[in-house]
């Protein structure tokens, strides 16, 4: 959003090099891959954007119970709204492949945008 600050942080990024308490809306992105040191600082952290109602998305592949993640980040991450996304069809892809290369005034063959749609795992 326009004047806002979206910081993505990836599960491998130490969590305590960067002011993440300053972003107004943070990504902690595959989070399944966490070592045990980096998930207990995102319980942390979780616990300070929490007490300050700062919007905190957390993507990974299963939902809490079934993370290998330690109990009490998992616990912060069961408190929040837990959806399973599935991923798109061929043909979604193939509408968001063909909008975003209109928007880049990419051409795309029909061979080449039924092959991206078909072959990308997820977009």
């Amino acid at each position: 959003p326009e004047g806002r600050t979206v910081r993505v942080l990836a599960a491998d990024e130490d969590p305590a090099e960067a002011d993440l308490l300053a972003v107004d809306v943070l990504c902690l992105e595959d989070v399944h891959h966490a070592s045990e040191r980096t998930a207990l600082a995102l319980a942390d952290l979780l616990d300070r954007r929490t007490a300050r109602r700062l919007p905190t998305l957390v993507t990974a592949t299963a939902g809490p119970a079934a993370l290998d993640v330690p109990q009490r980040f998992a616990s912060r991450l069961a408190a929040g709204l837990v959806v399973a996304l599935e991923p798109h069809s061929a043909a979604s892809r193939a509408v968001i492949v063909s909008d975003a290369a209109k928007r880049l005034r990419v051409r795309l063959t029909p061979g080449a945008l039924d092959r991206i749609a078909r072959e990308a795992p997820t977009v």
